[in-house]
């Protein structure tokens, strides 16, 4: 993958996890009864956003990688990313640690915004594919 590539699809995903994370706290607003976010927690989750769109660069590769490495790639992108929502979490007091039911909520909430990212990016890098599939078959015939 190319440097512009890559840098185009991580400023795709900041974009995309950044809007996915103030989905889920205006959801999580809604559901609480608070009616506003403040402005500490736009700032935390736009560099949430940031870091883990960053993080995601390991997951490219020049080539294209084995199904196993692929796997591997992206738990450590998931643990990589667990753990800046953690600390971020921990320094903008969004987890409390006094209260384990809350924090078992806060990682199933980071668990959900992943798999909800995840499947996003699948869903468009598959369109993608397709489309470019379905142009090739266009041109060459087949």
């Amino acid at each position: 993958m190319e440097n512009r590539e890559i840098l185009r699809n991580v400023l795709n995903q900041f974009f995309l996890i950044f809007t996915v994370i103030i989905i889920a706290m205006l959801i999580i607003n809604r559901l609480t009864a608070v009616d506003v976010i403040a402005t500490n927690d736009i700032l935390m989750a736009l560099f949430l956003a940031a870091l883990s769109s960053l993080a995601g660069i390991i997951v490219y590769s020049k080539k294209d990688p084995k199904r196993a490495e692929a796997l591997i790639r992206s738990v450590i992108h998931f643990i990589i990313v667990l753990g800046i929502y953690i600390t971020l979490g921990t320094l903008g007091r969004w987890i409390n640690w006094a209260a384990p039911f809350e924090v078992a909520l806060w990682i199933a909430i980071f668990v959900a915004v992943y798999v909800i990212v995840s499947l996003i990016d699948y869903f468009q890098t598959k369109k993608l594919a397709d489309d470019l599939n379905t142009k090739l078959k266009q041109r060459y015939g087949s």
